[in-house]
């Protein structure tokens, strides 16, 4: 974004295209650009920074989404594992074993 607008003879400070950058983003980033707004002055953030702190973010959010689909997984195994057993377990009508 800095190097088209360069392109374009427009110079514009650090802070200002962190500014655009961070506008620019998606609704998914929404809670780290209003911490980083809130928690960080623009003016002294560096790029490098930045960058960091949303691939922090972006790292966070994608362990979370593959524990989460880890343990929906599990909980979908253990299900049919306890529908198998319970299946196995049953005989007849009254769900007893009428062998004895």
């Amino acid at each position: 974004m800095a190097n088209q607008l360069a392109k374009n003879g427009e110079s514009l400070p650090a802070n200002r295209v962190m500014e655009k950058i961070l506008r620019s983003l998606t609704i998914d980033f929404d809670n780290i650009v209003c911490a980083i707004y809130e928690s960080k002055d623009l003016s002294k953030l560096t790029m490098e920074e930045l960058a960091g702190s949303l691939e922090a973010y972006e790292q966070r959010r994608r362990k979370m989404k593959e524990d989460y689909f880890g343990q929906a997984l599990q909980a979908r195994t253990n299900f049919k594992e306890k529908k198998v057993f319970e299946t196995q377990n049953t005989r007849g009508r009254g769900g007893r074993d009428h062998r004895s």
